[in-house]
């Protein structure tokens, strides 16, 4: 559900693979099966084959990586419509199998999604994250520069999923897929009127050894964000981090 199971590349795959629309009946099982590995079995929102099948005839994106032996190494899977008046993509899940992931197959997932956008005519790409997840902050801020949108609490409720223990507060991000990006890549200004905010470097890490502290982390960036954005600040920049990362978030008079 806009959750980014994939990291950016931190070198070339040794190993090819093909990049596809699913087709086939065992192409979109084995879709439904990544989804329930990613999410687990007990996950309420898998999409079933039949959605899938019937978003590729609509005019949505469904494509998956394949391995050299056809065996499916992760899949980004959205639909299309109109936004403002607009075409317009929602991009609802990517996934990437936990032992194909820091390959670069979900950054060679969203660029196939984005040339095949771009050839139908559509200008922009719908997606959420959860802001704690720094690896998918750095992903989406830093490598591909999404403007963020709004921050939205609880935005998919409850899923039965272990992955949303933590709630689902998401930012909702739009990727700008012709000229420059107006996203956090193209920050610029003085640093010292941005607002902070910090979360773990390692959230799901942390998770394990206390979700307690994991939830706090949760009710304190969400207070947070919801009275920065609230009050018209606008998020800039992310910065990695050891132990903690941050944003950096512009007031309304230096966010244009």
């Amino acid at each position: 559900m806009g959750d980014m199971r994939a990291t950016a590349p931190a070198a070339p795959d040794s190993r090819p693979w093909q990049i596809r629309p699913l087709r086939t009946r065992l192409d979109l099982a084995a879709c439904v099966a990544l989804q329930e590995e990613t999410w687990g079995a007990a996950y309420s929102d898998v999409v079933p084959a039949s959605i899938l099948q019937v978003t590729a005839k609509m005019g949505g994106v469904v494509t998956g990586a394949f391995d050299a032996q056809g065996d499916l190494l992760g899949f980004v899977y959205g639909i299309t419509g109109l936004r403002d008046g607009e075409p317009a993509h929602w991009s609802h899940m990517l996934a990437v199998r936990e032992d194909a992931r820091d390959r670069g197959v979900g950054a060679a997932l969203k660029e196939s999604q984005r040339q095949e956008l771009r050839a139908k005519g559509v200008a922009s790409i719908y997606w959420t994250f959860d802001p704690l997840v720094a690896r998918n902050a750095h992903f989406n801020l830093n490598r591909l520069g999404v403007e963020v949108q709004e921050y939205v609490p609880d935005f998919y409720g409850a899923s039965g999923s272990a992955l949303h223990e933590l709630g689902t507060d998401r930012f909702v991000v739009k990727w700008h897929l012709e000229g420059a990006s107006s996203g956090p890549a193209a920050a610029s200004g003085d640093g010292a009127q941005c607002a902070e905010v910090a979360v773990p470097s390692d959230v799901d890490a942390l998770r394990a050894e206390s979700r307690d502290a994991a939830m706090a982390w949760r009710r304190t960036t969400r207070r947070a964000f919801v009275s920065l954005l609230g009050a018209g600040y606008r998020v800039r920049a992310f910065e990695p981090g050891p132990e903690r990362a941050r944003y950096l978030l512009a007031p309304p008079r230096a966010a244009g």
